[in-house]
């Protein structure tokens, strides 16, 4: 007698539909960051994520095949411009649940504080300094940090004020801020 399990086909555990949907989002908006010789092939660093890609389809062929093809499908259906999938927003209120609350957001020098209204007022980071009163002293900015994050682009003020928000926690500020 034979079982189910056995006239059915093996699929591979894992998330790797979604792995492959993300691969044709890398290729197509991540730039390379370093390009390099290797036996006379001139590469970028975006080959070390292709590789990884193949072991996964390698490593167990006829069970991760099918799941490699519906993810690369899903990725390219996602950038073809009739299905319009590349308009679809996640609702404002899974986004907020999601991502902890409302956060605020910085844009060319100045800090929008989420109100209560449907509106957000925009105000300049000196303006958004809630008085020490009422408030916990935020701790003094680290140069060296303020330098790393100026380095990076970001304007010093705004990149002070994530700073100082985050305990001079650089990854915390860029977390913020972006």
């Amino acid at each position: 007698m034979l079982t189910l399990g056995l006239l059915l086909p093996r699929y591979a555990a894992g998330p790797y539909s979604f792995i492959f949907t993300s691969l044709v989002e890398y290729t197509l908006n991540v730039p390379p960051a370093t390009h390099f010789d290797l036996f006379g092939w001139r590469l970028t660093d975006k080959a070390f994520v292709y590789l990884a890609a193949l072991q996964l389809l390698w490593s167990s062929p006829r069970s991760s095949a099918p799941a490699c093809l519906t993810g690369l499908l899903f990725g390219a259906a996602y950038w073809v411009a009739p299905l319009g999938l590349q308009r679809l927003k996640i609702p404002a209120a899974l986004a907020t649940l999601l991502h902890g609350g409302p956060r605020p957001q910085v844009r060319a020098g100045q800090l929008a504080q989420p109100s209560s209204g449907s509106s957000s007022q925009m105000r300049s980071p000196s303006q958004a300094q809630v008085p020490a009163a009422s408030a916990p002293q935020l701790p003094e900015v680290s140069h060296e940090a303020l330098e790393q994050m100026a380095a990076m682009g970001f304007d010093r003020d705004i990149a002070a004020q994530a700073l100082q928000q985050n305990n001079n926690d650089v990854s915390a500020a860029l977390t913020f801020l972006v």
